[in-house]
């Protein structure tokens, strides 16, 4: 990947990925989001052995959310393949990679003020969401609402199915 295209896919991801079709390898997606991981652990001050213990979770965790967000995108209308969603889903994790330059700069430039790296980060975690909303849009075809209600979807269900289970588990005591 070349400077051009690097900063092409930050600051206009959609037409990096249509022009330098960011779904070519598998691999090379597994890597970068793999380093993208990386970099987010290390920021947050967990030691690398941590991070080698849970890249199996970690991984499952990439499988399992990409299949969730095809699963509700195509039930939002959307058309695309689920293997193009694994390889352009970790290109929006890209924003973590300057986590552990935020640690940094808030440690050096900005240690007057406290709370620098939790707003830096919160910077950082919403570029990565509006990136993954891209990714649904771009990938699917689907409207910005569409994209963002294929993200509140999964925790629509979960939350619905906590209620429903301590609703339950109300009646039976109950009985």
């Amino acid at each position: 990947m070349t400077t051009a295209n690097f900063y092409s896919l930050i600051f206009s991801p959609s037409v990096s990925w249509d022009a330098d079709d960011c779904r070519d390898s598998f691999a090379d997606s597994a890597i970068f989001f793999t380093a993208c991981r990386f970099f987010q652990f290390t920021a947050f001050g967990f030691a690398s052995a941590d991070f080698v213990l849970l890249l199996p979770f970690i991984l499952f965790g990439w499988i399992s959310a990409a299949a969730m967000l095809h699963f509700f995108a195509h039930a939002a209308g959307g058309r695309g393949a689920v293997t193009d969603l694994f390889r352009l889903l970790p290109f929006a994790e890209l924003p973590f990679l300057f986590l552990p330059a935020a640690r940094i700069l808030s440690g050096t430039l900005f240690a007057a003020f406290p709370g620098a790296f939790a707003l830096l980060a919160v910077m950082i975690y919403v570029w990565s969401f509006a990136l993954k909303v891209k990714v649904l849009m771009f990938h699917y075809r689907l409207s910005s609402v569409g994209a963002l209600a294929v993200f509140a979807a999964p925790a629509i269900v979960i939350f619905t199915l906590g209620a429903a289970a301590l609703f339950l588990r109300a009646a039976i005591a109950l009985i």
